[in-house]
């Protein structure tokens, strides 16, 4: 009776051993770790084993979420004021056009090619997949762009930060229409409201916390990065329980300890990143564990179709924000390419598949979008240096255009 909980110890320790080995190998490699993991836990769900091996199926979603609101606060606690300010309008645009148009293009064709075009009752399920599709993941960028320093990864991590929200809030508020729980005419306020709120008690919580923790901090003292971990859970379960944004009140925590006077800094942050890139490990292996490899060629074909549809989205996006901006043709490209999912397009997935009873196909396209989104990040990735100008000695900064 004593030893019954070893099993489930072995199982957590090998994947936790798993995942360090294939974090040092990508080192080696000069590649993302990202591929290699999703790619561990395909052989793995391949080979028969699922993620109640490691432990039980009903923590995985208290699980995820708790993985996702640490590595969102690691993502934004280096977001500093004149930073936000500098690279937020461009991110923002970005990150709204970029859903407006997926909800307007991506919505048809892929009710197009993968539902009755003039089947309407499958548009809600067709309009909340084209709004998770605009979301990237700030846990796959924070690999990705931690490769250097430049304004364009900048633009891309914060634009993470922010639609990571909003790819949260939109499948809520669609479905509160689709069973009638929310008035169409509700939908704008219901946004902002959710949005207000989780931007006010990450303010207030971070103003009195940090300015406490500024005080009270010191070297030798172990509890105040533990400090961390608390109040980013604290925040999201109130914001939430208020019916405000949890994940924006997080972020908006975030940006406060960035900029908030405190001694030590660098040891609390590093803290937050280690255990931030401890559970992203975990949490790719275990989303390869989801993923089940059953797809006909003509869903291959299909769905290639619909991503390189989204691809023309995201150029156009990146065009119409950009418009103004001296960003070269290469830089462009590189912002269109770097558009990877992660574990909250996961999740919406396999909610929106059981809220809206639709049919596999749906989950299994999400589910190798984020498949071919993570490869082409990490393809793009390799050519930062050359693309982004990086090893050139000084960044050039966005000017906009002169007026003709």
């Amino acid at each position: 009776m004593g030893i019954a909980y070893v099993p489930g110890l072995v199982w957590i320790a090998a994947l936790f051993f798993i995942g360090i080995v294939i974090s040092l190998v990508s080192q080696k490699l000069k590649i993302p770790d990202i591929i290699l993991l999703l790619l561990v836990g395909i052989i793995l769900s391949i080979k028969g084993y699922t993620i109640s091996n490691f432990f039980p199926e009903s923590y995985l979603l208290a699980f995820t979420v708790f993985a996702l609101i640490l590595i969102v606060f690691d993502s934004a606690s280096n977001l500093k004021i004149s930073e936000v300010l500098d690279i937020s309008p461009i991110a923002v645009k970005l990150s709204v056009v970029f859903l407006l148009l997926n909800v307007l293009i991506l919505t048809f064709f892929t009710q197009l090619i993968f539902f009755n075009i003039k089947d309407f009752s499958t548009i809600y399920i067709s309009v909340v997949f084209s709004a998770i599709m605009a979301g990237t993941s700030p846990e796959v960028l924070s690999s990705f762009t931690s490769v250097a320093k430049h304004k364009v990864l900048d633009i891309l991590s914060f634009e993470s930060i922010i639609n990571d929200p909003i790819t949260l809030i939109f499948p809520i508020i669609i479905f509160n229409v689709y069973t009638g729980a929310l008035k169409t005419n509700s939908i704008v306020n219901s946004f902002i409201q959710q949005v207000l709120l989780g931007v006010l008690f990450g303010f207030m919580i971070g103003y009195v916390a940090f300015n406490l923790l500024r005080l009270i901090y010191s070297n030798e003292d172990n509890i105040s990065p533990l400090i961390l971990v608390a109040l980013s859970l604290g925040t999201f379960v109130l914001a939430e329980e208020l019916n405000g944004d949890g994940i924006l009140a997080v972020t908006t925590l975030a940006i406060m300890f960035a900029n908030a006077p405190i001694r030590e800094k660098f040891e609390l942050q590093k803290f937050s990143n280690i255990f931030a890139n401890f559970l992203r490990v975990v949490l790719f292996i275990l989303l390869g564990l989801i993923i089940k490899l059953q797809f006909s060629l003509d869903f291959i074909i299909n769905s290639l179709a619909l991503f390189f549809i989204l691809l023309l989205i995201r150029f156009l996006s990146v065009e119409l924000v950009c418009a103004k901006s001296n960003f070269t043709l290469r830089e462009k490209i590189f912002m269109t390419l770097n558009i990877p999912k992660g574990i909250t397009t996961a999740i919406l997935l396999i909610i929106i598949s059981t809220l809206f009873l639709a049919e596999d196909q749906i989950l299994n396209l999400g589910l190798i979008f984020i498949i071919y989104s993570i490869i082409l990040g990490s393809i793009s990735i390799k050519f930062a240096n050359s693309w982004l100008n990086i090893n050139r000695p000084k960044l050039e900064d966005i000017k906009s255009k002169p007026l003709k």
